[in-house]
């Protein structure tokens, strides 16, 4: 994969400590996990997880699918995907005031398209930021909340 600019030299490297697997959350050595994730609660993580659980197969199947397979749907979902991608790295690039904690939670949004949903609608403290990137002329939060309830059809 190519190297994210905006985050260069904030990513860090842990063994994958908590995670999902189908319709499991599996947690191991937690305490030790949370010890590199200083202001993150076990609440959170659980959270992240969860989330993972509902929205990440959806995600996978997009990115592992041809184009021509995808239905309109999935193909407008995907291009409103790499389009907020694309905003967020514009805005870690033109923001320098973003905390570190809050640039490597967006940056993994960019790098992980699975994470797009779990970490922009679970995580406070990236919510809070989202609240202030402008995306056609709503929130970059607004934005990926609209997606998520179009997609997964929790919209009236």
């Amino acid at each position: 994969p190519q190297e994210n600019k905006a985050t260069k030299g904030l990513v860090k490297k842990v063994d994958v400590q908590a995670h999902y697997s189908k319709d499991l959350i599996i947690m191991s050595n937690i305490d030790e996990f949370m010890k590199g994730y200083p202001g993150t609660s076990l609440e959170q993580v659980v959270a992240h997880e969860a989330s993972h659980l509902i929205t990440s197969s959806t995600v996978h199947k997009l990115m592992d699918t041809k184009a021509s397979d995808l239905t309109p749907d999935e193909t407008k979902l995907l291009e409103e995907i790499k389009d907020i991608q694309a905003t967020l790295k514009e805005y870690l690039l033109s923001t320098p005031e973003v905390s570190d904690h809050v640039r490597s939670r967006i940056s993994y949004m960019i790098d992980n398209a699975p994470e797009i949903f779990t970490v922009g609608l679970a995580e406070g403290d990236v919510i809070r930021e989202l609240k202030k990137i402008k995306t056609r002329n709503v929130s970059a939060y607004e934005r990926l909340e609209g997606m998520f309830k179009k997609f997964f059809k929790l919209d009236n």
